[in-house]
This record gives C-alpha cells, structure tokens and sequence, in this order.
C-alpha cells in the first residue's frame, strides 16, 4: 500500500506527525504482520501522479467532501478501478458496482480542531465513511483483479465519453447558444 497524503504542509514535523499517526494505529491494531506501507508525503510532480496512477491497481479515495475530484478523474483516465467516498463532483457520474466502488457515508459535525478551522465553517459537516464498506471494497478489488480491470476500463471509457475536450467543448458551445441565440450567419465553431 501506498498512502499519498500531508498534514497542513511538506515540512519534516509534519511528516513525523504522518508516520506517528500510522504507528499509533498499527498499535492498536495489535497483528504481529503488516503488509508493507509506503508513505509518500512530500509534494510531487505531475509527471510522478501520472506515474503513480500507472503503477498501481486501484486508486482509493476516502474523502470527507468533493469538489470535482481530480485524482479520481486521473485514476479513471488512466483505467484504474477507484474506491472512493460517494460524494459531490464526479462521484454523481459514477455508479457503484459499474464504473466505480462507492463507500456510502453519513454527514456528520465537523470535528473541531485547528487545521480544519482555517477552511471550514463550526456549522459545517463533512463525510464519515462506512469503514465496514471500504475494507469490503478493498477485499473483492485484490480478490476479482480481472473484474476491477473491467471496471477500470469502462471508468476510463466514461471519462473519454462525457469528459474529453471535443465534449466540454460541445457542452460549452451548446451553453453559449442557447445564452446568446445566434442566427444562420453567426455560429460557435
């Protein structure tokens, strides 16, 4: 497993935060094995996101809330099945089972501390995942390998269909037209 995460920024006390915050839940998980985990949390290239999604078998995502969603986006372009939290953004393009694994969740308060305060509002809620859902979606990606390819390549297919330029281009053209109705002598090419 690879984790692609940071907390506030990419200094070193941040980074200890990470790895303490892992070795704190190996603790409690009290197992005698691990399966290796590899952090990554120092920003990186685009050129090393494109390799990442190109190296790995699935891109999970278990966001508390969504704006677009652009590393699922990427995953799905580059035909990687994607686990992600069922909420906002591309998430309302995907159906779970079908072009994506989607974790249900329940809105909850947000929790009170300091790094959330700088972005969100006390009042506000976020996502809370069905953990339960999350691992059972993991599980049957590492055990139908050949099934989560499949569903990769329709994500991807998605994507090239509703989301490629000549079809943002044509969504926008058809916006523009019916905002400023042109007659026969003027057209949006």
């Amino acid at each position: 497993m690879i984790i692609k995460t940071y907390i506030d920024s990419f200094q070193p006390s941040k980074r200890q935060e990470l790895k303490d915050a892992i070795a704190t839940i190996k603790n409690r998980m009290s197992l005698k094995r691990f399966a290796p985990i590899y952090i990554t949390n120092h920003l990186i290239s685009r050129k090393q996101v494109y390799r990442f999604h190109k190296t790995f078998d699935c891109f999970v995502s278990t966001t508390r809330g969504e704006g677009w969603g652009v590393p699922q986006m990427e995953a799905m372009l580059l035909g990687k099945p994607i686990i992600s939290t069922n909420i906002g953004g591309i998430h309302e393009h995907l159906e779970d089972g079908t072009n994506a694994y989607l974790i249900p969740h329940t809105l909850i308060p947000l929790r009170a501390n300091s790094r959330n305060q700088q972005w969100y509002l006390p009042d506000q809620n976020w996502a809370d995942i069905d953990g339960e859902k999350l691992r059972a979606a993991l599980r049957f990606v590492f055990k139908n390998q050949d099934k989560a390819k499949e569903l990769g390549a329709l994500s991807k297919a998605l994507v090239l269909q509703k989301f490629s330029l000549p079809a943002v281009g044509q969504l926008m053209k058809d916006r523009l037209e019916k905002i400023v109705p042109l007659d026969n002598h003027n057209t949006i090419t």
